[in-house]
């Protein structure tokens, strides 16, 4: 019952809901609710009973103490004041032992909607925080048969606001997860029946019906057990019918009234519907979605072209064409629906109008994609038939949908084209599909537009290439893009080597062609203008070479595939060599487009003499122009080790075709080797090194191999093993101060610095650079050096002296003789780098900080999988002396030659066999005493 004390703070509270929350309320009538109450004692709120009345006088007193003129205007004093209002509103919520009766008085029609909202969720509150201990069983009867009644209140004609609707059905849905089946057995048909009263009901009772399968199917509300889940399912599936001919009619009803005044109706109650649809549409059997044949969805299509309405329905039909598990012959009849012409050219026009609309806002285009993925999702449909019946005929109209499918692939932005990826490939991969010749004709077309679908872009703010304002609309940062770029890319390469394999010459002549167009554009260009890795021409460079070494590698390396014409293949190898760039950004990507013909070689050799007279020509202008300082040194670095590289690539891959130029090579490598660490990188030594090892693996004659190796490493054996580098390895504080690091640093500690003068400074830096230059091209040697094989009885003579105890071969190793003077100073090295962490050590090297040898800046953002920064050069003269002491520069100086160090210790015992062994006895008892 409620007494004159609850109903006056009924009515105090609906003031407050009503008026104090309501910014169109006036200043002075604000003011009047806040009037002081001189009775009230109460000095804190949580000491009262909760009621609204000694809330309010708290509130009045408190804003009565406080200085008004201390507010710049009354927008600061209404903002306190509704926090203040919203804290009362809550703690009612939460103690108040009226809240029931508060909720059900509040919640009358005779309320303004503020007001009834708050009554709404005061019902709601008592549901779901109080329902089994703290209601009364008279409350709960009462909240029940009001949940009903304001079903039945909600104004007609849908102008009840959005939010009311809103709280009603999640008051209906709270209220039957607690009741609903055991002790209100049929609240469904209850709802159904009101929404013969009219679209207000029916709006109300959809939105119901949404929430309800968001909770027990989705499963959004965790709070709710498994078992009461299950429970709620089993008395939900009765009663399917009947929901799905509330959609079906509401939509017809929608739509045929709109009709007959001549236009599509869009009104709130159609959308919701739609809403409510996408709740049910992926997991209920397929005879509601098939019924009346296909009745729903031919609304849906009906609906799709509405501008108004085109979101919502392009979600129902996404969640129809992806839903999973059905049977063949479902699968079999959603094809043939979709596939009709009818069905199928709305969709088509529905996306072809969205494509024209989607660059202009993100909603646009976020429902042009979905528009691809319910095409898409047709093809997996498509595909899934066809993996589970391979005599499974594709429709007659399969080349009207590739077509549709080559225009989602071809869009500039990357991101649409990577919807169809998925679906190239499985077409590509199935035996039965791929066959057709529909998909067939298909191919030189999907590969008409790669040039696009393979592009990186270094950085969407600059970069200045088709679709960027895609890109740039659909990542907030780089790195969001690389990491999608990064299987994007994968699944595009996939599809290339596919269409290769189907279509050998199709894929031949796309590179063909290709590279004349970069090659053309790159001889038109202004060659006084020097490229970034922005630059459009580079990105077209590195996206061909991509291409080519993919596509290639399937041509020449794969078994059973046509190989085309060499001829050909030569002629493209000279287009590319002929083409004379100076720019040393795109001669990176010329050389990895270069190296993409290196399988070639198995079928010709003619072309590999100008192979290397141009990796060659590359390495020493590189040197010419680093001189000259035309361009960033770094680009000319970058050259050199992609051209280095490239010839230890085909050492390694193709030492049969590159011996007969052996000579050739140590004419031209020679020349390079003895230029100054300060010009030529550490990397570089040992590429060009390790290149002429890999060869002299192929000797087959163990003289020949033993004394290359040891002219190669005769700079080593200088530096190494010289007065200096004894004298620096004797103490730790010899050694730190050989290589610079013994100087107190400076306050920074972060970016701290050695303070040594510029002569001591760059002495310093080439000693690093000369540690780790020998280390280097010791590890390289190592890993580079083998044992012929297979070994004739003749060669195997020149490798072999005597056998073990167990009859094993006992090897004679070729760089036997040149490692082994080398590891006294590598043991003296591990030695000093140990003792940095001992205290006896510390306490005589105290200028030292051990933070130069803890882990890198780079290392630790990749053990938390962040992208990591490169590394810091220090391997370069000149350099900026302020730099080259400072802790990074420490840090990657001890990185190095730990990592070289522990690397050459754990390749001593492959590479070198037991003759390791015999000589690590005498280092040991040498260290030993």
């Amino acid at each position: 019952m409620i007494t004159p004390e609850i109903q006056r703070e009924i009515h105090e509270l609906a003031l407050i809901v009503q008026e104090v929350l309501s910014p169109s309320t006036d200043q002075q009538r604000r003011n009047e609710l806040y009037i002081v109450d001189p009775t009230c004692t109460c000095t804190n709120l949580d000491e009262c009973d909760q009621s609204i009345p000694i809330a309010l006088q708290h509130l009045n007193k408190t804003i009565f103490e406080w200085d008004i003129n201390n507010f710049n205007t009354q927008d600061a004093l209404f903002g306190t004041i509704s926090c203040m209002i919203l804290q009362i509103c809550e703690n009612v919520k939460e103690k108040s032992i009226n809240c029931p009766i508060l909720g059900i008085a509040l919640s009358q029609q005779n309320h303004p909607s503020p007001t009834r909202h708050f009554g709404l969720q005061l019902l709601t509150h008592c549901i779901r925080f109080r329902w089994q201990n703290n209601i009364s069983d008279d409350d709960k009867v009462a909240i029940k048969n009001r949940s009903i009644e304001i079903i039945q209140e909600v104004q007609p004609g849908l102008k009840e606001e959005i939010y009311i609707v809103d709280s009603i059905s999640r008051l209906l849905v709270e209220l039957m997860k607690r009741e609903w089946p055991q002790r209100w057995p049929n609240p469904i048909n209850q709802l159904l029946d009101l929404c013969n009263n009219g679209p207000s009901q029916v709006e109300v009772t959809l939105l119901i019906l949404l929430r309800l399968a968001e909770d027990i199917i989705i499963g959004q509300d965790a709070s709710l057990s498994q078992q009461n889940c299950s429970v709620m399912k089993q008395a939900l599936w009765p009663n399917l019918p009947s929901v799905f001919n509330l959609f079906a009619a509401t939509l017809s009803e929608c739509i045929n009234s709109v009709n007959a005044q001549g236009s599509i109706n869009i009104n709130r109650l159609t959308n919701s519907t739609l809403m409510a649809m996408t709740g049910f549409l992926d997991w209920v059997n397929h005879s509601y979605i098939k019924g009346n044949d296909y009745q729903l969805l031919k609304l849906l299509f009906i609906l799709l072209p509405n501008q108004n309405l085109k979101i919502t329905t392009s979600e129902c039909l996404l969640q129809v064409t992806g839903r999973k598990g059905e049977s063949p012959e479902n699968y079999a009849s959603l094809i043939e629906f979709f596939l009709c012409d009818t069905c199928f050219d709305t969709l088509c026009s529905a996306t072809r109008e969205a494509a024209k609309t989607g660059e202009l806002d993100l909603e646009d285009f976020n429902y042009f994609k979905r528009l691809c993925q319910i095409i898409t999702n047709i093809g997996s449909v498509l595909m899934t038939l066809a993996w589970e019946n391979p005599q499974y005929q594709p429709p007659t109209n399969l080349n009207k949908y590739l077509n549709i499918i080559l225009a989602i692939t071809n869009h500039s932005c990357q991101t649409v084209s990577a919807i169809a990826q998925p679906l190239w490939i499985s077409f590509m991969s199935s035996d039965n599909i791929s066959k057709n010749n529909e998909l067939r004709k298909a191919i030189p077309e999907l590969l008409s537009n790669i040039h696009c679908r393979l592009i990186k872009v270094n950085d969407l703010n600059s970069a200045q290439i088709p679709g960027i304002e895609y890109l740039r609309m659909e990542f907030s940062c780089n790195r969001d893009y690389y990491s999608f770029m990064s299987q994007y890319k994968s699944m595009e390469i996939t599809i290339v080597k596919l269409a290769t394999k189907l279509l050998p010459d199709a894929a031949f002549k796309k590179g063909f062609e290709w590279l004349e167009g970069v090659v053309y554009q790159s001889n038109e260009r202004d060659k006084n203008i020097f490229c970034t890795v922005d630059s459009v021409l580079y990105i077209q460079w590195e996206a061909l070479a991509c291409y080519l070494e993919k596509m290639i590698g399937v041509l020449f390396v794969a078994e059973g595939n046509t190989k085309p014409s060499i001829a050909v293949c030569n002629q493209m190898i000279q287009l590319l060599i002929s083409c004379k760039i100076k720019d040393p950004v795109l001669l990176t990507a010329q050389l990895s487009c270069l190296s993409a013909f290196f399988p070639c070689l198995i079928f010709s050799q003619s072309t590999l003499g100008d192979m290397l007279q141009m990796i060659f020509e590359v390495a020493n202008e590189s040197f010419e122009s680093q001189e000259k300082q035309t361009s960033k040194c770094e680009n000319y670095l970058a050259v050199r080790r992609k051209a280095t590289g490239l010839l230890v690539k085909l050492s390694k891959q193709y030492p049969q075709y590159l011996l007969p130029f052996f000579e050739n090579l140590i004419t031209a490598i020679k020349p390079l080797l003895n230029r100054e660490l300060s010009i030529l990188r550490v990397s570089d030594y040992c590429n060009m090194i390790e290149s002429l090892q890999l060869l002299s693996n192929t000797f087959y004659n163990f003289d020949r191999q033993r004394n290359l190796i040891y002219d190669l490493l005769t700079s080593v054996r200088t530096v190494w093993l010289s007065a200096d580098i004894r004298s620096g390895f004797s103490t730790p504080s010899a050694f730190l101060s050989f290589v610079g690091f013994d100087s107190p640093a400076t306050a920074d500690i972060e970016n701290y610095k050695f303070i040594l003068p510029t002569d001591i400074q760059t002495l310093c830096l080439r000693n690093r650079l000369k540690i780790n230059y020998c280390l280097s091209v010791i590890l390289t040697t190592l890993k580079a050096v083998e044992i012929p094989s297979p070994l004739t009885s003749e060669v195997a003579a020149q490798y072999i002296h005597g056998n073990f105890e167990d009859g094993s071969p006992r090897y004679h190793l070729p760089h036997a003789d040149s490692i082994f003077p080398l590891l006294d100073n590598i043991m003296a090295m591990t030695k000093l780098l140990n003792s940095l962490y001992d205290e006896n050590v510390r306490k005589k090297t105290q200028s030292f900080d051990l933070s130069s040898i803890d882990l890198r800046f780079s290392e630790k953002v990749q053990l938390l999988g962040i992208h990591s920064p490169p590394l810091d050069s220090e391997e370069l003269l000149p350099i900026d002396l302020k730099l080259i002491n400072s802790k990074s520069a420490a840090q990657n100086f001890f990185y190095r030659i730990y990592e070289n160090c522990y690397n050459i210790l754990g390749c001593l015992g492959k590479s070198l066999l037991d003759s390791l062994y015999e000589r690590l006895s005498v280092i040991i008892e040498d260290f030993a005493e």
